[in-house]
């Protein structure tokens, strides 16, 4: 792995548009080490030929094993969270708001229990969440902010949630295996802590500790069924809360009971293209995920069987259409 880390910095320097996102740079880089060829068609978009003959497009690391809902879910955290308890996934408690029921979400807020998390419950998580919310103005002011995340006269849903304390771990799992497990530091946000173009071997804004080879089994199966209750999804990242105790942050710990329990383990978001945090961890071995989902396309069946059908198509004179004359259609600026 050390020698993958030590190549990508210059791998992005050379071969990669600075406006690319990490993600899709990331996955770039891991197509280029196994030898597979590639085509960028914007920022984000890049089209990878698998040894099998197969083109599969992927957008950072969202390709046709992530299905519609897995992506869906990522921009609506409070139908993701409904769906995972309705799979039997401990959440924490939630109910969601039009944004004219603040009243009734304050007293709601009080029935579960001050602190409470407020934030749009139609946005991936990020913009306009207050956590530890306690108190009448405090609550007030939370709500306005998620209220004005959506950035429009209207408002948006909002989503009023149990605070729960915890760590935070952040397990990406690949074909029902957790391949990488990191620990975000105090006050640290997947979304928040992205890398630096200048400087990718270096985190920006929280500890990530990867803890990998000790994390609890028990968790690993927590987050292997959050991914199992989306449809059709064959590998994300899973956001998990947990207590102290049970972060897997000392090599000593203790086996622990299935988590499901409260206080074991709470799933707070699943992610099919989450940023790579696992190959930059500030503490601990790397873990390069963008290889380990080019391996389940190898692998799996649906693309590891050569392909029997050509790529291209015809137009109705009888003309063939390569794949590659729609790229310009595609290729936005960079």
């Amino acid at each position: 792995m050390s020698s993958t880390i030590a190549g990508l910095g210059q791998f992005l320097a050379d071969r990669v548009p600075r406006a690319a996102g990490l993600s899709s740079a990331v996955f770039e880089h891991a197509a280029h080490q196994r030898g597979l060829p590639t085509r960028r068609l914007d920022r984000n978009l890049l089209v990878v030929e698998l040894p099998s003959g197969h083109t599969i497009p992927f957008h950072g690391l969202n390709g046709p094993d992530t299905s519609e809902t897995g992506r869906l879910m990522r921009s609506c955290p409070d139908a993701l969270r409904g769906l995972l308890h309705t799979r039997g996934v401990p959440v924490a408690a939630h109910a969601t708001f039009a944004p004219t029921q603040r009243n009734q979400a304050e007293r709601y807020a009080e029935r579960i229990g001050a602190p409470v998390t407020v934030s749009p419950a139609r946005m991936a998580p990020g913009r306009g969440r207050t956590s530890g919310v306690q108190g009448d103005p405090a609550f007030r002011a939370a709500w306005r902010n998620a209220v004005d995340a959506y950035r429009r006269s209207a408002g948006g849903a909002v989503l009023v949630e149990e605070h729960v304390p915890g760590t935070r771990l952040h397990l990406f799992v690949v074909d029902e295996r957790v391949v990488a497990g990191t620990r975000i530091g105090d006050g640290g946000d997947i979304g928040t802590a992205l890398l630096a173009r200048d400087h990718p071997i270096r985190a920006v804004g929280t500890d990530l500790v990867d803890i990998t080879d000790r994390l609890d089994p028990g968790l690993g199966r927590l987050a292997v069924r959050a991914v199992a209750a989306l449809p059709g999804l064959a590998y994300a990242g899973v956001d998990v809360l947990v207590s102290d105790a049970a972060s897997g942050d000392e090599p000593g710990d203790q086996p622990r009971p299935e988590p499901g329990a409260r206080g074991d383990g709470l799933v707070i978001h699943v992610d099919c293209s989450p940023e790579p945090v696992a190959l930059f961890p500030t503490h601990g071995a790397a873990h390069d995920i963008a290889d380990a989902v080019i391996e389940h396309y190898v692998r799996a069946p649906r693309w590891a069987k050569a392909r029997a059908i050509s790529h291209r198509s015809r137009q109705p004179d009888g003309r063939q259409i390569d794949g590659a004359a729609l790229e310009p259609l595609l290729r936005h600026r960079l």
